[in-house]
């Protein structure tokens, strides 16, 4: 089976192999690790829905790199690139569809949708931006990938292993997911989400603009630490965790001691 890369030199997997997690399970791992280490109230945030927003973002984001476009995008040293390669868009889509399949709320839908969308620029995009519709090429572009990713069978396991394997989904139906990038076009996000300046503000539109920086600020950093690293920012957490049972107390007790005979040294040399 050819890999689908997520990443370049070195090569990191799209998906799971038996050396490697991949690339969507990584980040997966690491928005997870990061929101549980934050301890937030539960009626704000639940272990469920911790588990469950992760998840989608973490094997949604990427989908669009499971096209062959991306791929020959990755091997080529050309500049400009003529085909349909940009994979923020439909990762965002695609995962407006899952979170819809999976009876999510308006709210919490748009708000993973605009995640993805600018998880490779800044967060405050204006509406205008976010709108495929608004730009016909944009949306062709966008189909023309869904349709890339289901006639290519290594990008097409990926897609269904996704969908019937981590969120029970059991099938794919394109129309749907074409209806979706219109649907989406006929709400302004910014308002719905409250993430423009309003006076006012509900309880609940509050909380989307804490959630929304919450899980940006994760999902940046699980996404920047799988990318440099090639590994799960999951990792560091154990790493840290064995770092420190390793740690005794004689080596922190040395450790004071020579910061202060150091404070002394520096005294009398002063």
């Amino acid at each position: 089976m050819i890999m689908i890369k997520s990443h370049k030199n070195p090569d990191k997997s799209l998906w799971q192999t038996d050396n490697d997690n991949g690339h969507l399970k990584d980040v997966y791992l690491g928005i997870k690790n990061i929101l549980s280490e934050l301890k937030l109230d539960n009626n704000f945030l639940s272990v469920d829905e911790i588990d469950l927003y992760s998840k989608i973002i973490g094997y949604c984001h990427d989908i669009g790199k499971a096209t062959t476009f991306f791929q020959e995008k990755l091997e080529t040293e050309k500049k400009e690139f003529n085909k349909p390669s940009d994979h923020s868009k439909i990762g965002a889509v695609f995962s407006y569809y899952v979170s819809d399949l999976l009876n999510l709320s308006d709210d919490i839908k748009l708000l993973i949708y605009r995640l993805i969308y600018c998880h490779h620029s800044s967060g405050h995009k204006n509406i205008n931006d976010l709108n495929i519709g608004d730009n016909n090429d944009s949306r062709e572009n966008t189909i023309k990938q869904i349709e890339n990713i289901l006639d290519n069978s290594e990008s097409k396991e990926i897609l269904f292993s996704i969908l019937n394997d981590e969120f029970n989904i059991d099938n794919f139906d394109k129309d749907r997911f074409i209806s979706n990038i219109d649907k989406i076009n006929k709400l302004n996000t910014l308002k719905i989400l409250m993430l423009e300046t309003q006076e006012d503000l509900s309880i609940e539109k509050e909380k989307n603009i804490v959630l929304y920086f919450i899980l940006f600020s994760a999902f940046s950093k699980a996404d920047k630490y799988d990318a440099l690293f090639r590994k799960s920012f999951k990792d560091e957490f154990e790493s840290r965790e064995k770092l420190s049972n390793k740690i005794t107390n004689d080596i922190v007790d040395n450790h004071k001691k020579i910061l202060r005979e150091t404070k002394i040294n520096l005294r009398i040399q002063s």
